[in-house]
């Protein structure tokens, strides 16, 4: 008979958990045996079990006697593979569409993450299923792809990375030798094409996004940026063009832009002695017209070569007009001489007031 139990994190036996009350020699069963021929750790041959029936492996330790080195028994610890090592696959994050599968070197399923049964039933037995027989597509299309190319799998000696067409896609292939002990396994992942380039298709177009609005942006920015600089420039630009039409009461206001600002204010600048300049043209054409008006006589205006320029106090001719031309013979005087002199030389009689 045999009974069950449970044991806790110490290894401490706990409490019977179940019993099989059919007859059961350990010593039949093929971790037993696999371990006694091996005299070490050793795994043993994947298997039903005789309790769960379902696709087991073994892992087991020979125990021998210290005194006479003669087998006390084999220690074993039992992995189910479709709650263990199937569960484990079918909860691995393999793209979108991906498949992982295990198998041996001789083809045989270990373990898929499609939760497909790796056995099949045959009358009363029950058979292990060849990859190249698998239920589903991708790991039956992948395993005859491997078989192909490489004709005996036992040559996939280190990690291959592949690619095949099926169904009108690429199929990108990982194969990873695992070892351990006497366990010879191949670990097969498969992820379709489409799966990872969907993401990199929504990453640019993310990325297209994200630089079409910083496109928009940089523009908003540029745009504000130059009328923030430019606008105080026209604004000079705008005074520089009134003072030129004569309005000297320009100034400009102050600009946060520290070039501007300094062309801001050297041009007040300039603004200020233009205007006190033209005041004080003006202030003293005024002191001197008034002096040329208090004078009596005639006065003419001429060049350094002698050229007159006008007659001041011409309106005190008679018979002639204002700009003297009727009296002057010559556009040209000596440098020297006075209108009085001129005038007395000629003997016209044309000053009033005397």
């Amino acid at each position: 008979m045999r009974q069950d139990f449970a044991f806790d994190e110490q290894g401490n036996r706990t409490e019977q958990i179940g019993t099989l009350e059919q007859p059961y020699d350990p010593r039949q069963r093929p971790w037993y045996k696999a371990a006694q021929a091996e005299g070490k750790a050793v795994w043993s041959e994947i298997y039903l079990s005789f309790s769960t029936l379902l696709p087991t492996i073994t892992a087991s330790l020979p125990v021998y006697s210290l005194t006479d080195s003669s087998l006390i028994g084999v220690c074993a610890t039992d992995f189910f593979l479709p709650q263990e090592v199937s569960w484990f696959l079918r909860n691995l994050e393999i793209g979108k569409t991906g498949t992982a599968f295990i198998m041996e070197r001789s083809g045989k399923l270990v373990a898929t993450s499609t939760g497909e049964p790796t056995f099949k039933i045959v009358g009363d037995d029950r058979e292990r299923l060849l990859a190249i027989a698998s239920e589903n597509d991708a790991v039956r299309s992948t395993a005859n792809y491997l078989s192909d190319r490489f004709n005996d799998l036992s040559n996939i000696q280190t990690v291959e990375k592949l690619d095949f067409q099926w169904q009108g896609e690429r199929q990108y292939v990982q194969v990873v030798p695992f070892r351990d002990g006497n366990l010879d396994w191949l670990v097969v992942v498969t992820i379709p094409e489409s799966d990872f380039m969907s993401e990199i298709n929504a990453s640019r177009q993310k990325s297209i996004g994200l630089s079409f609005g910083a496109l928009i942006i940089a523009i908003a920015v540029g745009i504000f940026t130059s009328r923030w600089v430019t606008r105080p420039i026209l604004r000079v630009s705008h005074a520089a063009d009134e003072l030129a039409q004569g309005e000297l009461d320009q100034q400009v206001k102050p600009s946060p832009i520290i070039e501007i600002d300094r062309l801001a204010k050297s041009f007040n600048s300039m603004a200020q002695q233009l205007k006190q300049s033209f005041s004080a043209l003006r202030q003293s054409e005024a002191t001197n017209r008034a002096i040329v008006n208090t004078i009596p006589d005639l006065m003419i205006r001429a060049k350094g070569d002698g050229s007159y320029l006008d007659v001041v106090g011409s309106d005190r001719l008679e018979g002639v007009d204002s700009s003297g031309d009727q009296f002057l013979t010559s556009n040209r005087l000596p440098k020297a001489i006075t209108i009085q002199e001129y005038l007395l030389d000629n003997n016209k009689q044309l000053i009033k007031n005397i």
